[in-house]
């Protein structure tokens, strides 16, 4: 069974037409998380997994500021640390104008919500299942 995203950037200025482009991306294999991240929440384990070399699709998103650590909890161990920012999502997908968003596989995040309301982190991947 194949799984698709559809990534959409639109950007509509208010003296212009909307400008839209879109790319879709197929794979057999995808992760979601849809969870709730307690206001001031620290280093909260979310078990989500991630080969960079397989994947092919990546969306993040959040209502509220959070950081996300990756492999190790508030510490210079970790690999990677995205500082989300409420509505404004990661997105990623193969063979993007932006850089990777993670330097190394994933095993494990760490998300903190330093923030007064609970937020909803919501994460899309799709990786190639026989990479």
């Amino acid at each position: 069974m194949s799984l698709t995203h559809v990534h959409e950037r639109t950007i509509t200025p208010s003296d212009a037409t909307a400008v839209t482009k879109q790319k879709t991306i197929t794979s057999g294999a995808g992760h979601p998380i849809s969870e709730s991240i307690p206001a001031g929440s620290a280093d909260l384990l979310v078990a989500w997994t991630c080969d960079i070399t397989a994947l092919k699709s990546l969306f993040i998103a959040s209502d509220q500021d959070l950081l996300i650590e990756t492999n190790e909890s508030a510490s210079a161990d970790a690999a990677d640390r995205l500082f989300l920012k409420a509505n404004q999502p990661v997105d990623w997908m193969e063979n993007d104008v932006m850089d990777h968003p993670f330097s190394e596989d994933v095993t494990v995040l760490y998300v903190t919500n330093s923030g007064d309301d609970d937020a909803q982190l919501e994460i899309r991947s799709l990786e190639d299942a026989t990479p």
